[in-house]
């Protein structure tokens, strides 16, 4: 039985918006006015311990666990999402890939467009009231309207194996005249989702977090299935 530790997963969070942060400043001092590419991360609990194994990547889960304050060691697998244009079929690509077993969480981490508050901060959760936009709708509206509270920004997203909370970080920048980016202030949030909030499980990446990790506790129980047809117990029946 998984047991997410939500705290974990929201340090997690802020520390991949920080990396992010620091990845885009440091590209655009080469390249100014790089995008960074879409990651996708998936985070494990580190189960080398459990066979009284250690190798590297158990090293570095322990180190990762001790710098963040996690009260657990995760194996976080890195993926950039650059193999196609679009962004969602590299993720349905990716997923098409993953081993068949429990995880902890699922991240995204995009540059994207985002609402911004009276007081300048990204307008994200519970936070942002104001009318959902269609897909696309927001890069229209920050290209062609002058007055507009859409912004860009670096935004990382995600979903626990539980599929009841969504963990959401948002930071928007402007460029200064060398095109390195000038960061605002970074918003997170950690949403349980409920009745009053169901919609926002609907956001097309939070959708196919969420459907997967539906996906891998169906198939997991698929393949427990399949191991029980092929058990070679059944001829001592």
């Amino acid at each position: 039985m998984n047991t997410v530790v939500q705290d974990d997963i929201r340090k997690i969070l802020e520390d991949v918006m920080k990396r992010h942060k620091f990845a885009k400043r440091e590209m655009c001092k080469e390249s100014p006015m790089t995008d960074n590419p879409p990651v996708l991360m998936i985070g494990r609990t580190n189960r080398d311990n459990e066979n009284d194994s250690r190798d590297e990547t158990t090293e570095g889960a322990e180190a990762y666990q001790h710098k963040l304050g996690l009260t657990r060691a995760y194996d976080v697998a890195m993926l950039p999402l650059i193999h196609k244009e679009d962004v969602f079929e590299c993720y349905t690509d990716a997923v098409k890939m993953l081993p068949i077993c429990e995880i902890d969480f699922i991240l995204l981490a995009v540059e994207g467009y985002m609402r911004i508050g009276e007081n300048g901060n990204p307008l994200i959760g519970k936070d942002d009231k104001e009318p959902e936009y269609e897909h696309g709708d927001m890069a229209k509206d920050f290209a062609e309207n002058p007055f507009t509270n859409v912004r860009e920004g670096l935004v990382v997203s995600g979903v626990d194996w539980n599929e009841d909370t969504i963990y959401m970080s948002a930071c928007s920048y402007t460029y200064d005249d060398n095109g390195v980016p000038i960061y605002g202030e970074t918003s997170s949030d950690v949403v349980t989702l409920n009745d009053e909030n169901k919609e926002m499980a609907e956001a097309r990446f939070t959708n196919a977090m969420l459907g997967t990790m539906k996906y891998l506790k169906l198939a997991m129980k698929a393949q427990s299935f399949h191991d029980l047809l092929t058990d070679n117990r059944v001829d001592d029946e």
